[in-house]
């Protein structure tokens, strides 16, 4: 079908072992280093996606697995991951300098938790489990040079969302606005 890509993904590995250093600060001046083995019994991930294009108009759709299996030494037990994501978007170009898209996503950390009724019996906020992402997409090309980008999402969820960048917690519902300017030489 003229103006389809289809595409397969699969990486899939085992048993392989990380050395993680990090440095946590314990106070002015007094930095800790911790040094952590994380054995990998299973990784494995898959990827479907497709995109039709027909004149001005791009349509895409991805959807995506992943399964691992590892350790941390020094921790008493195992963790399983199993998330599972997928999004539709499409964009037009109007003009040569102006394209206007939008998509849908749904991200969950663990494929057989998505409500986060797991994470609620630890005492996490069970939106921790997800995140549902609608966003608007704008793109101005000003000449063959100079692009800028801008985006804004309205997100429900937190389950991509650093703790370490998040000290006051987390919001279930939230906003984003990104910008991105681009110069070509």
């Amino acid at each position: 079908i003229e103006g389809l890509r289809a595409g397969v993904t699969y990486f899939y590995n085992s048993d392989t072992e990380t050395e993680i250093q990090m440095t946590i600060p314990m106070g002015p001046g007094m930095p800790t280093e911790i040094t952590a083995i994380d054995e990998q019994d299973e990784f494995q991930v898959y990827v479907l996606s497709a995109e039709y294009t027909w004149e001005h108009l791009v349509v895409a759709a991805e959807y995506m697995e992943m399964n691992r299996e590892s350790h941390v030494q020094g921790f008493p037990m195992a963790f399983e991951l199993d998330p599972v994501g997928y999004y539709l978007g499409g964009s037009y170009r109007f003009t040569d300098w102006f394209e206007l898209g939008s998509y849908y996503s749904i991200y969950y950390a663990d494929e057989d938790d998505k409500d986060g009724d797991d994470l609620e019996a630890m005492g996490r906020p069970d939106f921790r489990a997800w995140l549902k992402d609608f966003a608007v997409t704008t793109r101005f090309d000003f000449n063959d040079n100079w692009i800028l980008k801008l985006e804004g999402h309205m997100m429900d969820g937190a389950a991509l969302v650093m703790a370490q960048e998040n000290f006051d917690g987390f919001e279930e519902n939230w906003f984003l606005l990104a910008a991105k300017a681009t110069f070509y030489f």
